[in-house]
């Protein structure tokens, strides 16, 4: 893109610091980091550099990075889903197909895409209110059994 700022090695690092300091404990190369962020605007990983952090350090398989990622932005993507249907069973269901998508996909996860353009949690809010809504319309296709009969 013409005109767009990316990262030059002293951003890239300061970025890295202040998502290790937010992230306490999670653990991500200084290499693997550096590696990702070369390509991204600056504006975005001065604004969303410890979000990165963490996207990156769960696709990177740090096991307390998916824990934050679980109790610190997936769980909390659920309030738009509860909007859509309460039921804890299909708010669960959600939940384990996004986190599936996100950190598996079908060979490629999709939270590589995630570019720090806004907050994670805004992002994977989205994914999961988008999985819910093509949940729900499957669910309504489908033939409905009629009572006792």
């Amino acid at each position: 893109m013409a005109g767009v700022s990316v990262a030059d090695a002293e951003q890239i690092e300061r970025a890295r610091t202040a998502g290790a300091a937010a992230h306490p404990g999670v653990t991500l190369a200084a290499e693997a980091f550096a590696a990702r962020a070369g390509a991204l605007e600056v504006a975005a990983l001065e604004a969303h550099g410890a979000d990165l952090y963490l996207a990156w350090a769960c696709l990177a398989g740090d096991p307390i990075a998916l824990r934050r990622f679980d109790d610190g932005v997936l769980r909390p993507a659920s309030d738009g889903v509860r909007a859509i249907d309460r039921s804890p069973a299909f708010v669960d269901e959600v939940q384990q197909r996004v986190r599936a998508h996100l950190l598996v996909g079908d060979g490629s996860p999709r939270l590589a895409d995630y570019a720090g353009r806004g907050p994670l949690r805004a992002w994977v809010a989205v994914a999961a209110v988008r999985t819910a809504l093509m949940m729900r319309r499957a669910q309504g296709r489908k033939p409905h059994e009629r009572a006792g009969g």
